[in-house]
């Protein structure tokens, strides 16, 4: 056996290339980057609209629960000025001075009161 006196050159090993990680474009990251932006204030513009009409809802119907409330107040008012003429004109006292007054009448005498009985026995 035989010993090499001289050491052997070292031969580079082949080098295999590492695969790189795929990485899209830069204008392709840029322009998904504006996507997610635009998708982002959509969501959040729909939620501000959402929140705003509403509001504006609240406010319309509370404008409208005012006019309702005005309105019946001063029907309420109407009705209890009514109800006192309708006692005023309904009571006997008016009722007779208006007959004298305005149609002529007066109380009749005792001749001109009649007075018929009914037999009850339906004959």
């Amino acid at each position: 056996m035989i010993l090499a006196t001289k050491p052997l050159p070292r031969m580079p090993l082949p080098v295999q290339p590492q695969p790189r990680p795929l990485e899209a474009p830069r204008k392709q990251r840029q322009l998904k980057n504006v996507y997610r932006l635009a998708f982002i204030l959509m969501v959040f513009g729909a939620l501000a609209f959402g929140a705003v009409a509403r509001e504006a809802a609240i406010v319309g119907r509370n404008r409208t629960l005012r006019e309702l409330s005005a309105e019946i107040a001063a029907l309420e008012a109407t009705n209890a000025t009514l109800r006192v003429e309708v006692a005023r004109l309904g009571s006997t006292a008016h009722i007779e001075r208006v007959a004298r007054e305005r149609l002529g009448m007066r109380a009749p005498t005792a001749q001109q009161v009649l007075t018929v009985r009914v037999n009850s026995g339906g004959n």
